[in-house]
């Protein structure tokens, strides 16, 4: 039996993907305090809520749902890829098509090593470095989570997430591990963090009072620089890792209200959507960064507007347009066999496992 979906984890996940969407379409603003905001809480989030959720697997049964929920679209992503580099080299859709990577070697130089920023060696495969550092992060927080403390479980488990998010952080100022490991040994203590929260119920213990202390400090943490989880690099880790955990509580408790607030108001089909996208948030991110490498629509929109209308009216219509397109295809996509299989599997399972008889 499916396990009943948590609304206000859902509506978190809405805000996050929504939020990478806008982080990715400030053209222009790298680096900037408001871009400094998002980007602590975006992806980390994900982590936290992840590890919200967690509870021990076996080693195999993760290994294959992670396979399946995360790889698999991962590697569709990169085919579709694939698809738009050959049609651009025999001239087909050259009116709206490009590529962030004009070679076949270079396409699968970058699926095969899964690093989300440039380097002088591999080249980036983008956005969707997020799947493979989260099926990473999932293999390795759940081994260590298995290990048998006989006394003092949670203060030892926080020490090993304290370790290897050291380790990631460590690492990365030597060198770019494939497969996103950087990132995947630095969520360790958001993982941590989010499990710790469930286990101690502190949604329930946090007063309000304490959220405008966390907000403070997501705020003061953001003016220090930006910390790019993709590449492992913050100006201050410490307070990188300090400035997304409380920015991430500013967001869980912001979902709360909003599903509060949604169900007292009965605004059930406004709330319909939120949950859609949040519970596609992965499958929202897939055609995000199909539309970031592979179309040019939104650089059209920038160009068609720049001049015509009051600077900063181009980013904003062009946000618009990319939400709409990555929600709008993550809705399309399942009503195509196969493929929504592929995005999907979850709700559309390639094969169907009936019960004996």
């Amino acid at each position: 039996m499916a396990k009943k979906r948590i609304d206000w984890i859902d509506i978190a996940r809405c805000i996050a993907i929504l939020s990478v969407v806008i982080g990715h379409t400030m053209a222009g603003l790298n680096g900037t305090y408001l871009y400094n905001v998002i980007y602590l809480y975006s992806l980390p989030v994900f982590f936290v809520l992840s590890g919200y959720l967690y509870h021990q697997k076996g080693y195999k049964k993760l290994l294959l749902n992670d396979v399946k929920f995360l790889l698999i679209p991962y590697l569709a992503v990169n085919l579709i890829k694939l698809g738009i580099l050959f049609s651009l080299k025999h001239h087909f859709g050259t009116g709206i098509l490009t590529i962030n990577l004009h070679t076949f070697q270079s396409l699968m130089i970058a699926t095969l090593y899964g690093y989300g920023m440039k380097l002088r060696d591999f080249p980036s495969v983008n956005a969707i470095w997020f799947l493979v550092a989260m099926f990473v992060a999932n293999q390795i927080f759940n081994a260590v989570m298995r290990i048998d403390y006989r006394s003092h479980k949670l203060l030892c488990q926080g020490i090993q997430a304290v370790i290897l998010t050291s380790a990631g952080f460590a690492i990365a100022h030597v060198y770019e591990l494939p497969f996103s490991i950087n990132s995947a040994l630095i969520a360790q203590i958001f993982l941590y963090f989010g499990y710790l929260m469930h286990q101690k119920n502190l949604l329930s213990e946090l007063k309000d009072k304490y959220y405008i202390a966390f907000a403070g400090a997501w705020l003061f943490v953001a003016s220090l620089g930006t910390f790019y989880m993709a590449s492992a690099k913050a100006p201050n880790e410490l307070m990188a890792v300090i400035g997304s955990i409380s920015a991430s509580l500013c967001i869980i408790k912001l979902s709360i209200v909003i599903n509060d607030y949604l169900q007292l108001h009965n605004l059930l089909r406004f709330k319909r959507l939120l949950l859609f996208i949040g519970a596609q948030s992965l499958t929202v991110l897939c055609f995000h960064l199909l539309d970031l490498d592979g179309l040019k629509l939104y650089s059209d929109i920038i160009f068609g507007l720049s001049g015509k209308v009051p600077h900063g009216i181009p980013v904003l219509i062009g946000m618009l347009y990319r939400m709409i397109f990555a929600v709008g295809m993550t809705w399309l996509v399942r009503y195509l066999p196969i493929v929504r299989s592929l995005f999907m599997p979850r709700s559309f399972p390639l094969f169907k496992h009936h019960a004996a008889a």
